[in-house]
């Protein structure tokens, strides 16, 4: 089977405030909230910037809002282009949710994080994002309009609706990046392991061995193997190492072979995975707490499992050797490689240049100037 998506991630969001200012050189039409018409100001419209100017106040929803306003970062954008930000904070674990409160309420943002084309489609859809055409996004955002040509131009395609286009392509400045097991390099010692499993067989091994071999030599059987983060609705969170053994990933579209289309979670690929999981399980290699866990008691960092799903950035040497400087529970992790299970490739997760999109408001031009503070 072939892997057909790709995963996002979010850009700074200073560099997409920063980028995307200028004066609008032309006008065009956009469909209204409830399908009025509305009007893009004109480059003759476009407000003169003085120090008498009152701020436009721009609703940001973003994939890292700050816990509290009044930031260096958030400051320096604000005295910069004259504007007041106005942080819509939700919790991830119920985005949707809490996102939908708000659009029932007529709380629309302005500067919007999409999560893929599915919200693009679905916001769009219902006449509540701004068109943005790609030649404005180009001439307004140069620099990002140059990387995405030079390493993903189909991310402009991707976010297009009907011939428009309602999204700005999320960049990640780091490039292209595997998501990977890490392990407590500690533990992997105690057991007899100078390096992270190469094959399935031997992450099997170290997952009870760090049940049953006392890895934290406390004289005690309080660790596990693994654990997931059951109480999420994005089942990828849950050892995608252990279904990528099996070629599949339990919410991501695969072709099936016969030129359709098959949903990970009903292919047998990811059957085998669960099996093998369901057998971990029963041998209690595995936490039993998965099922509500979330990530946020850091069962990996507070030594209860010796394996993590992580992004490099979160692993990164400079934040490690700060972590040794200041937290007392450090302990060195080392990176493995996604494993294979016998007749199969093996396939990690990784996130893309590209994936997610920053989308505007519709009621945005509703305040002359606002596009192009933004």
């Amino acid at each position: 089977m072939k892997w057909i998506t790709k995963l996002g991630i979010v850009a700074l969001i200073v560099a997409l405030a920063a980028g995307c200012s200028g004066g609008n050189k032309g006008s065009s039409n956009g469909s209204g909230k409830n399908g009025e018409a509305t009007n893009k100001p004109s480059a003759s419209s476009e407000p003169s910037a003085t120090a008498n100017d009152e701020p436009i106040e721009i609703a940001w929803l973003s994939f890292n809002f700050p816990a509290e306003d009044g930031s260096i970062g958030q400051k320096y954008i604000e005295e910069k282009f004259n504007v007041k930000i106005k942080n819509i904070r939700i919790d991830r674990a119920n985005w949707k949710d809490q996102l939908n409160v708000r659009l029932a309420s007529d709380e629309l943002p302005d500067v919007w994080l999409l999560w893929g084309i599915a919200d693009v489609n679905a916001y769009s859809g219902q006449n509540l994002l701004a068109e943005l055409p790609i030649d404005e996004i180009k001439a307004k955002m140069p620099s990002l309009a140059k990387l995405v040509d030079d390493n993903n131009p189909a991310a402009w395609s991707n976010g297009l609706i009907n011939g428009k286009n309602y999204g700005i392509p999320i960049t990640n400045v780091d490039g292209i990046y595997p998501l990977l097991p890490y392990y407590n390099e500690n533990w992997l010692k105690a057991i007899g392991y100078d390096a992270p499993p190469a094959t399935l067989e031997e992450l099997e091994d170290v997952i009870y061995k760090f049940r049953n071999n006392d890895p934290d030599q406390n004289s005690k059987k309080d660790t596990y193997g693994l654990t997931g983060k059951g109480s999420l609705a994005d089942l990828n969170q849950s050892f995608p190492y252990v279904f990528g053994a099996f070629d599949v990933q339990p919410q991501f579209w695969v072709e099936d072979g016969n030129g359709g289309l098959a949903y990970g979670m009903t292919t047998e690929n990811a059957r085998e995975a669960f099996k093998l999981l369901n057998k971990w399980f029963k041998d209690g290699v595995l936490d039993p707490e998965f099922i509500t866990a979330d990530g946020n008691k850091k069962e990996f960092e507070n030594g209860l499992v010796g394996v993590k799903f992580d992004q490099w950035n979160y692993q990164r040497p400079t934040l490690r050797k700060q972590i040794k400087e200041t937290d007392s529970t450090y302990f060195p992790t080392i990176a493995g490689t996604q494993v294979a299970a016998p007749e199969y490739t093996g396939h990690g997760m990784a996130w893309g240049l590209t994936g997610n999109y920053m989308g505007m408001g519709v009621d945005v031009d509703k305040t002359p100037g606002k596009r192009e503070k933004i």
